[in-house]
This record gives structure tokens, sequence and C-alpha cells, in this order.
């Protein structure tokens, strides 16, 4: 009778500590999902902010590496425009495949002409694991470009 009750008394203590290990693993990969949502929300706030206020150089740091060069190219183009205002319409983050869709609308302005536009831009953004952050890849200065060939 005593050796049921200490195997009984091992399932128990096998258990419980079972029961540990996955509540801590799983609050570490909560905390995990947490933490990258967090560095999504100050990335693409960052990012768009930059652009609101004319820093196309500094909104580079967000832009994935294989683009950015281009980024840079079409930005020293845009001497003679200003973002007057911006909304986010929509953010879609994928916290599984850790990719996020954001529509982002900016009212614009040449300083030259007195033209105002309004662009809508798609920011694709994909977390890099290699540099551990968030990296947006997008295609605004070719909708500023189209917008403006519009006018």
């Amino acid at each position: 009778m005593f050796q049921p009750f200490c195997r009984m008394r091992a399932l128990c203590s096998s258990v419980m500590i079972l029961s540990f290990l996955s509540v801590f693993t799983g609050c570490a990969s909560m905390s995990n999902v947490a933490t990258k949502t967090e560095q999504f929300d100050t990335a693409q706030l960052e990012y768009t902010q930059m652009i609101r206020w004319g820093r196309f150089d500094d909104a580079t740091v967000w832009v994935a590496e294989d683009a950015a060069e281009e980024f840079l190219a079409q930005s020293a183009a845009q001497e003679n425009l200003r973002v007057t205002d911006y909304k986010v319409l929509r953010t879609n983050l994928n916290n599984t495949e850790w990719t996020a869709t954001v529509i982002v609308r900016y009212e614009l302005h040449l300083l030259d002409q007195l033209i105002n536009k309004t662009v809508t831009e798609k920011q694709s953004w994909q977390f890099n694991t290699t540099a551990n952050r968030w990296e947006v890849n997008t295609n605004l200065f070719e909708v500023i470009g189209e917008a403006l060939k519009q006018h």
C-alpha cells in the first residue's frame, strides 16, 4: 500500500513540474509576442512620423536593407515636397509570421507650385530575425510620382 502512494506522489510532482514549465514557457512566448508587437508599433510610428516631417534620410533606418539605397535615391528628388499631414487607415499585424501591412494616407504640398495632393502608401513590414528589428518595404515615392503626373 505504501508503494502506490509513492508512485502517485511522484506522478503528481511530475505533473506539477510540467504544468509550471508549460506556464513559464507560455509566459515567455507571450512576452516575446508583446515585445515584437511593441517594437512594430514603435518602428511604424517612427517611420511614418519621419516621412511626415520630411526626414526621408532618417526614415531609411526602417527601410529593408536591400531597398534602402533606392529609397535614398528617390527621396533626394523630393526636396520640393512637404508632407502636411498623415492618417493611418489600417494596420494588419500577423504575429505568427511576423509581417504587417499598414495603409497610410498622406497630404502633400509642392513648395514651388500651388498643388496639394493626397496619396496612399502601402507599408509592408517584416521582422528581420537576423537584425532583430522590423523593416519596411514601400513604394511611397513611386506613388507620389504617379500622383504628381496626374496634375
